[in-house]
Protein backbone atom coordinates (compact mmCIF):
# COMPACT_ATOMS: atom_id res chain seq x y z
CA UNK A 1 0.00 0.00 0.00
CA UNK A 2 1.26 3.39 1.07
CA UNK A 3 4.65 2.09 2.24
CA UNK A 4 5.28 0.23 -1.01
CA UNK A 5 4.33 3.32 -3.03
CA UNK A 6 6.71 5.58 -1.08
CA UNK A 7 9.56 3.10 -1.48
CA UNK A 8 8.87 2.89 -5.20
CA UNK A 9 8.91 6.68 -5.60
CA UNK A 10 12.20 6.95 -3.75
CA UNK A 11 13.78 4.90 -6.55
CA UNK A 12 17.38 4.10 -5.50
CA UNK A 13 17.91 6.98 -3.05
CA UNK A 14 19.40 6.14 0.36
CA UNK A 15 16.70 5.64 2.98
CA UNK A 16 16.12 6.71 6.56
CA UNK A 17 13.52 4.32 7.98
CA UNK A 18 11.62 4.15 11.28
CA UNK A 19 9.61 1.00 11.93
CA UNK A 20 7.50 1.53 15.03
CA UNK A 21 4.63 -0.37 16.68
CA UNK A 22 4.07 -3.26 14.31
CA UNK A 23 2.70 -6.70 15.17
CA UNK A 24 3.23 -10.02 13.40
CA UNK A 25 -0.41 -10.84 14.23
CA UNK A 26 -1.56 -8.35 11.58
CA UNK A 27 -1.09 -9.32 7.90
CA UNK A 28 -0.80 -5.68 6.79
CA UNK A 29 2.00 -5.13 9.30
CA UNK A 30 3.85 -8.19 7.99
CA UNK A 31 3.61 -6.75 4.48
CA UNK A 32 4.95 -3.38 5.65
CA UNK A 33 7.96 -5.03 7.28
CA UNK A 34 8.58 -7.18 4.19
CA UNK A 35 8.43 -4.11 1.90
CA UNK A 36 10.90 -2.20 4.07
CA UNK A 37 13.39 -5.04 4.46
CA UNK A 38 13.33 -5.66 0.72
CA UNK A 39 15.17 -2.33 0.42
CA UNK A 40 17.64 -3.13 3.20
CA UNK A 41 20.68 -2.61 0.99
CA UNK A 42 19.93 1.10 0.58
CA UNK A 43 18.91 1.91 4.16
CA UNK A 44 21.47 4.18 5.85
CA UNK A 45 19.55 4.96 9.06
CA UNK A 46 17.25 2.35 10.62
CA UNK A 47 15.15 2.69 13.79
CA UNK A 48 13.09 -0.26 15.04
CA UNK A 49 10.97 0.12 18.13
CA UNK A 50 8.26 -1.78 19.98
CA UNK A 51 7.34 -4.21 17.22
CA UNK A 52 6.20 -7.71 18.02
CA UNK A 53 8.26 -9.72 15.57
CA UNK A 54 10.92 -12.31 16.27
CA UNK A 55 14.37 -12.48 14.71
CA UNK A 56 13.21 -15.27 12.41
CA UNK A 57 10.61 -12.90 10.93
CA UNK A 58 13.39 -10.59 9.74
CA UNK A 59 14.37 -11.54 6.19
CA UNK A 60 17.56 -9.52 5.93
CA UNK A 61 20.32 -9.37 3.36
CA UNK A 62 23.73 -10.57 4.50
CA UNK A 63 25.18 -7.08 4.06
CA UNK A 64 24.02 -3.52 4.66
CA UNK A 65 26.54 -1.44 2.70
CA UNK A 66 25.04 1.97 3.53
CA UNK A 67 23.83 1.45 7.09
CA UNK A 68 25.62 3.84 9.45
CA UNK A 69 22.97 4.18 12.19
CA UNK A 70 21.00 1.35 13.81
CA UNK A 71 18.60 1.76 16.72
CA UNK A 72 16.67 -1.16 18.23
CA UNK A 73 14.26 -0.82 21.13
CA UNK A 74 12.66 -4.18 21.89
CA UNK A 75 9.19 -4.16 23.37
CA UNK A 76 9.83 -4.71 27.08
CA UNK A 77 6.28 -6.05 27.45
CA UNK A 78 7.56 -9.17 25.69
CA UNK A 79 11.07 -9.68 27.15
CA UNK A 80 11.71 -13.13 25.70
CA UNK A 81 14.45 -14.32 23.39
CA UNK A 82 11.96 -15.41 20.73
CA UNK A 83 10.56 -11.88 20.47
CA UNK A 84 13.87 -10.07 20.42
CA UNK A 85 14.75 -8.53 17.05
CA UNK A 86 18.35 -7.61 17.74
CA UNK A 87 19.90 -11.09 17.14
CA UNK A 88 18.80 -10.90 13.50
CA UNK A 89 21.39 -8.16 12.90
CA UNK A 90 24.38 -9.90 14.49
CA UNK A 91 25.41 -11.81 11.32
CA UNK A 92 25.03 -8.90 8.93
CA UNK A 93 28.07 -7.15 7.50
CA UNK A 94 27.75 -3.40 8.19
CA UNK A 95 31.00 -1.74 7.11
CA UNK A 96 29.76 1.83 7.66
CA UNK A 97 28.09 1.37 11.06
CA UNK A 98 29.07 4.18 13.44
CA UNK A 99 25.93 4.75 15.55
CA UNK A 100 24.38 1.90 17.52
CA UNK A 101 21.56 2.06 20.06
CA UNK A 102 20.31 -1.08 21.83
CA UNK A 103 17.54 -0.68 24.41
CA UNK A 104 15.92 -3.53 26.32
CA UNK A 105 17.27 -6.11 23.89
CA UNK A 106 18.38 -9.63 24.78
CA UNK A 107 21.96 -8.98 23.63
CA UNK A 108 24.98 -9.35 25.89
CA UNK A 109 28.41 -7.71 25.98
CA UNK A 110 29.66 -10.44 23.63
CA UNK A 111 27.52 -9.25 20.71
CA UNK A 112 29.46 -8.76 17.44
CA UNK A 113 27.51 -5.53 16.90
CA UNK A 114 30.06 -3.77 19.12
CA UNK A 115 32.38 -2.84 16.26
CA UNK A 116 35.65 -0.85 16.29
CA UNK A 117 34.06 1.69 13.90
CA UNK A 118 31.46 2.86 16.44
CA UNK A 119 31.49 6.50 17.50
CA UNK A 120 28.11 6.48 19.32
CA UNK A 121 26.98 3.61 21.51
CA UNK A 122 23.82 3.42 23.61
CA UNK A 123 23.42 0.13 25.51
CA UNK A 124 20.49 0.09 27.93
CA UNK A 125 18.62 -2.47 29.92
CA UNK A 126 15.89 -2.10 32.54
CA UNK A 127 15.34 -3.32 36.07
CA UNK A 128 13.44 -6.42 34.96
CA UNK A 129 16.31 -7.77 32.84
CA UNK A 130 19.46 -6.23 34.31
CA UNK A 131 20.20 -9.53 36.08
CA UNK A 132 21.60 -10.93 32.82
CA UNK A 133 24.53 -8.48 33.11
CA UNK A 134 25.15 -8.75 36.86
CA UNK A 135 27.68 -11.59 36.81
CA UNK A 136 29.70 -10.56 33.74
CA UNK A 137 33.37 -9.98 34.46
CA UNK A 138 34.25 -6.28 34.61
CA UNK A 139 37.54 -7.06 32.89
CA UNK A 140 35.62 -8.38 29.90
CA UNK A 141 33.48 -5.23 29.74
CA UNK A 142 36.60 -3.07 29.72
CA UNK A 143 38.16 -5.15 26.95
CA UNK A 144 35.05 -4.71 24.82
CA UNK A 145 35.16 -0.94 25.29
CA UNK A 146 38.88 -0.96 24.56
CA UNK A 147 38.06 -2.38 21.12
CA UNK A 148 36.04 0.77 20.29
CA UNK A 149 38.59 3.60 20.59
CA UNK A 150 36.61 6.00 18.36
CA UNK A 151 33.68 6.34 20.77
CA UNK A 152 32.47 9.93 21.21
CA UNK A 153 29.17 9.18 22.99
CA UNK A 154 28.77 6.28 25.43
CA UNK A 155 25.55 5.51 27.31
CA UNK A 156 25.56 2.42 29.55
CA UNK A 157 22.39 2.12 31.62
CA UNK A 158 21.78 -0.92 33.85
CA UNK A 159 24.21 -3.10 31.88
CA UNK A 160 27.33 -2.90 34.07
CA UNK A 161 28.31 -5.88 36.24
CA UNK A 162 27.40 -5.83 39.89
CA UNK A 163 30.15 -5.66 42.50
CA UNK A 164 29.99 -7.78 45.62
CA UNK A 165 31.23 -6.71 49.03
CA UNK A 166 34.66 -8.29 48.44
CA UNK A 167 36.18 -4.98 47.36
CA UNK A 168 36.42 -2.70 44.36
CA UNK A 169 39.33 -4.52 42.74
CA UNK A 170 37.91 -8.04 42.92
CA UNK A 171 36.33 -8.22 39.43
CA UNK A 172 39.64 -7.43 37.68
CA UNK A 173 42.65 -9.74 37.55
CA UNK A 174 44.92 -6.73 38.07
CA UNK A 175 44.23 -3.24 39.35
CA UNK A 176 46.25 -1.44 36.68
CA UNK A 177 43.89 -2.38 33.84
CA UNK A 178 42.79 0.97 32.42
CA UNK A 179 40.96 1.77 29.21
CA UNK A 180 41.44 5.02 27.29
CA UNK A 181 38.72 6.57 25.15
CA UNK A 182 40.43 9.76 23.94
CA UNK A 183 37.60 10.86 21.61
CA UNK A 184 34.86 10.56 24.27
CA UNK A 185 32.71 13.69 24.59
CA UNK A 186 29.73 12.38 26.58
CA UNK A 187 29.60 9.56 29.12
CA UNK A 188 26.33 8.38 30.70
CA UNK A 189 26.29 5.50 33.17
CA UNK A 190 23.56 4.13 35.43
CA UNK A 191 24.43 1.47 37.99
CA UNK A 192 25.05 0.95 41.68
CA UNK A 193 27.50 3.41 43.32
CA UNK A 194 30.16 0.69 43.65
CA UNK A 195 29.90 -0.28 39.99
CA UNK A 196 29.98 3.36 38.87
CA UNK A 197 33.01 4.05 41.07
CA UNK A 198 34.94 1.04 39.82
CA UNK A 199 34.09 1.74 36.19
CA UNK A 200 35.16 5.40 36.34
CA UNK A 201 38.41 4.51 38.10
CA UNK A 202 39.42 2.30 35.19
CA UNK A 203 38.29 4.52 32.32
CA UNK A 204 40.44 7.39 31.04
CA UNK A 205 39.03 10.14 28.85
CA UNK A 206 39.46 13.79 27.93
CA UNK A 207 39.29 16.55 30.53
CA UNK A 208 36.40 18.02 28.51
CA UNK A 209 34.26 14.87 28.62
CA UNK A 210 30.82 15.46 30.12
CA UNK A 211 29.93 12.86 32.78
CA UNK A 212 26.35 11.93 33.68
CA UNK A 213 26.41 9.41 36.55
CA UNK A 214 23.16 7.93 37.87
CA UNK A 215 23.49 5.85 41.01
CA UNK A 216 20.79 3.49 42.20
CA UNK A 217 20.72 2.06 45.72
CA UNK A 218 22.83 4.98 46.91
CA UNK A 219 23.49 5.61 50.58
CA UNK A 220 25.47 8.04 52.71
CA UNK A 221 28.15 5.36 53.05
CA UNK A 222 28.95 4.94 49.35
CA UNK A 223 28.40 8.50 48.09
CA UNK A 224 31.83 9.92 49.10
CA UNK A 225 33.63 7.32 46.94
CA UNK A 226 31.70 8.10 43.77
CA UNK A 227 32.07 11.87 44.26
CA UNK A 228 35.78 11.44 44.91
CA UNK A 229 36.32 9.56 41.65
CA UNK A 230 34.27 12.16 39.75
CA UNK A 231 36.47 14.88 41.26
CA UNK A 232 39.58 12.98 40.12
CA UNK A 233 38.30 13.16 36.54
CA UNK A 234 38.25 16.97 36.74
CA UNK A 235 42.04 17.10 36.87
CA UNK A 236 43.86 18.35 33.80
CA UNK A 237 46.58 15.74 33.57
CA UNK A 238 47.78 13.22 36.10
CA UNK A 239 45.53 11.75 38.82
CA UNK A 240 47.45 13.79 41.38
CA UNK A 241 47.50 17.03 39.36
CA UNK A 242 45.41 20.11 40.15
CA UNK A 243 41.69 19.93 39.44
CA UNK A 244 40.05 22.36 37.05
CA UNK A 245 37.88 24.63 39.22
CA UNK A 246 34.11 24.53 39.10
CA UNK A 247 32.63 28.01 38.70
CA UNK A 248 28.93 27.11 38.64
CA UNK A 249 27.05 24.57 40.72
CA UNK A 250 23.48 23.28 40.98
CA UNK A 251 22.67 21.34 44.15
CA UNK A 252 19.39 19.60 45.02
CA UNK A 253 18.19 16.71 47.17
CA UNK A 254 18.76 14.20 44.35
CA UNK A 255 21.45 15.67 42.12
CA UNK A 256 24.51 17.87 41.88
CA UNK A 257 25.81 19.40 38.63
CA UNK A 258 28.95 21.40 37.99
CA UNK A 259 30.37 23.58 35.20
CA UNK A 260 33.81 25.04 34.64
CA UNK A 261 32.22 28.15 33.11
CA UNK A 262 30.24 30.83 34.94
CA UNK A 263 26.56 30.29 34.10
CA UNK A 264 24.10 33.18 34.44
CA UNK A 265 22.32 32.84 37.77
CA UNK A 266 18.86 32.99 36.13
CA UNK A 267 19.65 29.76 34.25
CA UNK A 268 20.55 28.02 37.50
CA UNK A 269 17.47 29.41 39.25
CA UNK A 270 15.11 28.14 36.55
CA UNK A 271 16.63 24.69 36.89
CA UNK A 272 15.82 23.72 33.29
CA UNK A 273 17.57 23.78 29.93
CA UNK A 274 21.03 23.64 31.45
CA UNK A 275 23.95 23.62 29.04
CA UNK A 276 25.88 20.35 29.10
CA UNK A 277 27.58 20.13 32.52
CA UNK A 278 31.10 18.90 33.16
CA UNK A 279 29.46 16.39 35.46
CA UNK A 280 26.06 15.46 36.79
CA UNK A 281 25.48 13.04 39.66
CA UNK A 282 21.98 11.75 40.31
CA UNK A 283 21.25 9.48 43.26
CA UNK A 284 18.32 7.40 44.49
CA UNK A 285 16.72 6.73 46.89
CA UNK A 286 18.63 8.69 49.54
CA UNK A 287 18.96 12.49 49.68
CA UNK A 288 22.10 14.32 48.66
CA UNK A 289 24.11 15.56 51.63
CA UNK A 290 26.76 18.21 52.13
CA UNK A 291 29.41 15.49 52.33
CA UNK A 292 29.36 15.06 48.54
CA UNK A 293 30.82 18.56 48.10
CA UNK A 294 33.91 17.94 50.21
CA UNK A 295 36.12 16.65 47.38
CA UNK A 296 34.91 18.99 44.62
CA UNK A 297 37.09 21.96 43.50
CA UNK A 298 34.78 24.81 44.58
CA UNK A 299 37.29 27.49 45.58
CA UNK A 300 36.55 29.54 42.44
CA UNK A 301 32.79 28.95 42.33
CA UNK A 302 30.81 32.12 41.58
CA UNK A 303 27.19 31.19 40.89
CA UNK A 304 25.58 28.45 42.98
CA UNK A 305 21.97 27.32 43.17
CA UNK A 306 21.00 25.27 46.23
CA UNK A 307 17.43 24.00 46.19
CA UNK A 308 17.50 21.47 48.99
CA UNK A 309 19.86 19.47 51.16
CA UNK A 310 21.65 22.24 53.08
CA UNK A 311 19.76 22.07 56.33
CA UNK A 312 21.31 24.26 58.99
CA UNK A 313 23.53 27.30 59.70
CA UNK A 314 26.63 25.15 60.10
CA UNK A 315 26.05 23.64 56.65
CA UNK A 316 25.73 27.09 55.12
CA UNK A 317 28.93 28.25 56.80
CA UNK A 318 30.83 25.21 55.54
CA UNK A 319 29.52 25.72 52.00
CA UNK A 320 30.15 29.46 51.80
CA UNK A 321 33.48 29.20 53.61
CA UNK A 322 34.89 27.28 50.66
CA UNK A 323 33.46 29.63 48.02
CA UNK A 324 34.70 33.14 48.68
CA UNK A 325 33.70 34.37 45.19
CA UNK A 326 30.01 33.47 45.38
Amino acid sequence: GWTCEMLSRSKRAPLKVSVISLSSARPDHREILKDVLREFSRIEDLTIGHIRFSARDMELDSTAPLLHSLSIDDDNSYPTDCLSLAPAFEKIEMPKLTNLSLSKTQLLWSTPLFKPSLTHLVFRSDVSSMGRYRDIDFAYVLRVLESMPLLEHLDLSDVLPSLTATGDQSPLPQSDHYVSLPALETLIIAASPRSCTFFLRHLNFSTSTSMDVRCTDASSDNLPDIVSVIASKLRDSSPTGPARPLRSLYFSSSSVEGWHDVLPLDILVRGVAFPRPRFRLFIAPCNMSMSVLASLPLDEAQNVMVTRGVTGPDDWLKLLGRMGNV
